[in-house]
């Protein structure tokens, strides 16, 4: 790719574990951790106008306001789906867009499948339509899959596959259908799933049966450690260090990946997920297909 004709996106995706069942919380010290998780993403946002923040598990909206307020300060568009459950529970999804981006438009859909305790939330996948400074339009997309049940990280029960196939495809013909005939998206998120837990669930990745969905990803990088104190106290230590967070883009769109790191370990545990930054390039000479 011409580096002229490009525009670098960094990507931060995170599961921030802010989980609590009536007033338990699931992922220890939820209202301790998310004054600190604004702070040190508030500084992110600082550092990075072009980026995006790909958060999952801010499962209850309120939590969400102190880090709102720093984002929309900066210029940042922010979205929470409203979308719940009967019970009142949220998709868990928040996308926030830095102030380089123009937000042409949003939207999120519902898994129709959906796993155990799941199904009584609304968990999803949401998207954002962006235009790039001066270049092409493209989608990200922000999804929470099915929590396979893992022991050391080995599959326990091969009957949830065909749930976790259905939320496969129906991100894939999402990310499509939304992303038009640019075929420029990307996916992020808690996959539930990589080379090192449930191979056989992310192995569903890379059936192509929709068009432009023959996939690249970032490097298996570990996401899920066995020994984060937050993991050691939660309700699955024995789960197994994984590659459970990802970005992923279709082959053939031009997109290019950078670097791949995660970040905030200098932090006591954020949450029982490390956060994954990816810089990566997109062709910015696209036209624009959304408005003028």
């Amino acid at each position: 790719m011409d580096p002229s004709s490009a525009f670098l996106v960094t990507l931060l995706t995170f599961n921030t574990g802010l989980l609590s069942v009536g007033g338990v919380d699931v992922v220890p010290r939820v209202d301790e951790r998310r004054a600190q998780q604004a702070q040190v993403l508030d500084g992110w946002a600082a550092d990075h106008p072009e980026g995006i923040l790909v958060l999952q598990e801010v499962w209850n909206i309120p939590r969400a306001d102190v880090l709102v307020k720093h984002l929309e300060a900066r210029n940042w568009t922010v979205w929470l789906p409203p979308q719940r459950a009967g019970w009142g529970a949220t998709s868990g999804l928040l996308l926030a867009a830095g102030s380089a981006y123009t937000v042409l438009d949003r939207g999120f859909e519902r898994f129709e499948a959906r796993l155990g305790w799941e199904a009584l939330s609304a968990k999803g996948t949401a998207w954002f339509r962006l235009r790039m400074p001066g270049g092409a339009d493209f989608v990200v997309l922000n999804t929470h899959l099915a929590a396979v049940d893992t022991k050391e990280g080995q599959l326990v029960d091969a009957r949830q596959l065909p749930l976790y196939r259905s939320q496969v495809e129906q991100v894939k013909e999402l990310a499509v259908r939304v992303s038009g005939v640019t075929g420029l998206w990307l996916l992020a998120g808690d996959f539930n799933a990589g080379e090192l837990a449930a191979p056989e669930a992310w192995a569903l990745w890379g059936t192509d049966r929709f068009p432009g969905t023959d996939l690249q990803s970032t490097p298996a990088l570990v996401t899920w450690d066995s020994a984060n104190a937050l993991v050691l106290e939660g309700l699955f230590p024995d789960a197994g260090t994984a590659d459970l967070d990802h970005v992923l883009w279709p082959s053939s769109s031009g997109v290019s990946l950078v670097s791949a790191q995660t970040v905030f370990s200098a932090f006591a545990p954020l949450s029982d997920h490390e956060a994954l930054e990816s810089s990566l390039t997109l062709p910015s000479g696209g036209t624009k297909l959304w408005g003028e």
